[in-house]
């Protein structure tokens, strides 16, 4: 009776923490309990090991300032629309001013990508930012890594972050190697630092190349051969990724060194010397008017989000858009585990009359995100959303189009992971040009896509939903 009693007391006690840590985000208040009570005491050892406060212990991305917002002459003409409250919404969510961006190049596949990105990285004279979320060790990231410690050679100054879980396949000798070689490598939250600090389960998901400071790149691709294609259990891999030159590259040079500042512990203002100095920009003014966008520039606006924001950007920019949306949602999204905000703005998007449809794979690369995924759709498809999913192989893009006037491209899903747990880095689209080009290409997905149909999907056995639902438990976590 003895060690009964104490076997329930710790049950309680575990609870009674939870509640306490959690309290102000249900979603993960629940999934944690049902782990907790799944398996008693390792349940919470694992809890504790993996949601520590970040907020507590990190300086905030909400007072790290970039450029002075102003209201950009680029943005006055749009403003006077029925999209005025969305733009004031992003403005006021975005370190970053809205900035033209030259040259920018769309990649649907990682060949072209990756041709791109190594002879940019091969014309580098001064520096090489890049921040990658998985960096593996096969065939494409030993040419990527022998690149850059020949550029380092040179005498260019190459940083690299790769954070500790996704890159945890990488060796540690590898690692030795570019830093042996002149590369400054910084890994972010190594997974026993991640245990010892307790914040195992915050990433940083954001994939970032900066070359001279005139050069940018972000998008869903990683280094890995699978973002080729070569990945035989996937399929053809179809992704996402953006090319740009011009004013807007600052926003992605801004992002890296507040990110290099956390892992190097390097002062900031030597940091800020990059922007200030030698590289031509400086956090004093606004940059939006340096281009001129009538010439050919595309109007972007870069958007960050992490678990040390007292407000979660992209979630915000997330619901800000679907809400806002007058004719039309497009959604693309490998993974689709949605809050309770953004399933209620695309119902009542959906029941309002609008044109509403969500890309996901057919091929998923996680059978418990695909159910806890799948566990979503009936309600949705039921008030008229119209759900696809893609055929030929895995899709790991992430793209929102609305009303053919405005998207957004960049590293985030559309599941509570990427708007609360993960530092993401997302872009909004205004230029109409560049959107319509997203367009064509969410419907060229379509074409190779199958709809899933609402009266076939819900007759599916009680099994499959009590597999669903158990997922959907688990989903903020996954």
């Amino acid at each position: 009776m003895i060690w009964l009693s104490l076997v329930l007391f710790l049950v309680i006690l575990q609870i009674f923490v939870i509640l306490i840590k959690e309290h102000r985000e249900p979603y993960k208040l629940t999934a944690w309990l049902f782990v907790a009570l799944i398996i008693p005491l390792f349940g919470f050892f694992i809890f504790w090991m993996a949601a520590g406060g970040h907020r507590k212990n990190m300086p905030s991305e909400d007072t790290v300032h970039g450029p002075r917002k102003t209201c950009s002459p680029l943005l006055q003409d749009l403003q006077q629309t029925p999209y005025t409250r969305l733009h004031r919404y992003i403005h006021s969510i975005s370190v970053y001013p809205p900035a033209a961006a030259r040259n920018t190049k769309i990649y649907v596949d990682g060949q072209s990508f990756y041709d791109d990105l190594l002879e940019d990285l091969e014309q580098a004279k001064e520096h090489i930012h890049m921040e990658f979320y998985i960096f593996r060790d096969d065939a494409l990231g030993h040419r990527v890594a022998e690149l850059l410690k020949r550029k380092a050679a040179e005498g260019v100054v190459v940083r690299c972050i790769i954070d500790g879980i996704g890159s945890l396949s990488y060796p540690k000798k590898k690692i030795d190697e570019l830093i042996a070689g002149g590369i400054e490598v910084h890994v972010y939250m190594p997974a026993g630092m991640s245990i010892l600090h307790k914040r195992l389960n915050y990433r940083n998901h954001r994939k970032i190349v900066v070359c001279d400071g005139r050069i940018g790149y972000w998008g869903g691709m990683n280094v890995g051969s699978e973002y080729m294609g070569d990945e035989t259990k996937l399929g053809y891999w179809r992704d996402t990724q953006m090319r740009i030159a011009g004013d807007a590259v600052y926003g992605l040079q801004h992002t890296f060194l507040r990110d290099w500042v956390q892992v190097s512990g390097q002062n900031w203002k030597e940091s800020d010397e990059l922007l200030r100095g030698r590289f031509g920009f400086s956090g004093e003014r606004p940059i939006e008017g340096r281009e001129n966008h009538g010439l050919g520039g595309n109007l972007i606006q870069f958007i960050t989000s992490g678990p040390n924001q007292a407000h979660h950007a992209i979630h915000a920019l997330y619901y800000g858009m679907f809400t806002a949306a007058q004719s039309s949602i497009y959604v693309t999204t490998p993974y689709f585990i949605p809050d309770d905000g953004i399933k209620m703005a695309l119902i009542s998007a959906a029941k309002s009359g609008l044109d509403v449809r969500i890309l996901i794979p057919g091929r998923p690369d996680s059978r418990l995100i695909k159910l806890a995924t799948l566990s979503h759709l009936e309600e949705l498809m039921r008030e008229g959303v119209h759900v696809y999913e893609y055929q030929p192989g895995f899709i790991h893009a992430k793209m929102i189009i609305i009303d053919s006037l405005y998207a957004t491209v960049g590293t985030a899903n559309v599941d509570m992971r990427s708007f609360f747990s993960n530092f993401e880095l997302n872009a909004m689209i205004y230029s109409k040009s560049l959107v319509k080009q997203l367009e064509k290409i969410f419907f060229e997905d379509l074409q190779h896509s199958e709809e899933i149909d609402y009266r076939a999907f819900a007759s599916r056995s009680y099994w499959r939903r009590m597999k669903e639902a158990g997922a959907r438990l688990l989903s903020p976590l996954l």
